[in-house]
């Protein structure tokens, strides 16, 4: 069962996952993600946010370039085995 193996990659001294979060669309709410993360690492998961998750441009989560950056990191970094969304 899954509270089993949460147990058991703690006891290993290792998160479960590496999770990647990324906003390639619109704005978000913080607190909203925070929450989220919170979760994820309570449940033993790393996270890792992108380096512009939290940039506005108009009505965007940052600039074209710096969206379309943090997502191209996200999906080609070895150390990361899970990709989320912050929106959309």
């Amino acid at each position: 069962d899954s509270a089993r193996l949460r147990r058991t990659m703690r006891s290993m001294g290792r998160p479960l996952l590496r999770i990647a979060v990324v906003a390639p669309s619109s704005p978000f709410e913080v607190e909203r993600l925070q929450a989220g993360v919170r979760t994820l690492q309570t449940w033993g998961h790393s996270v890792v946010l992108g380096a512009h998750l939290y940039d506005r441009h108009l009505h965007f989560a940052g600039t074209a370039d710096n969206r379309l950056a943090d997502l191209a990191d996200a999906l080609t970094r070895p150390d990361v085995d899970a990709v989320w969304m912050a929106r959309g």
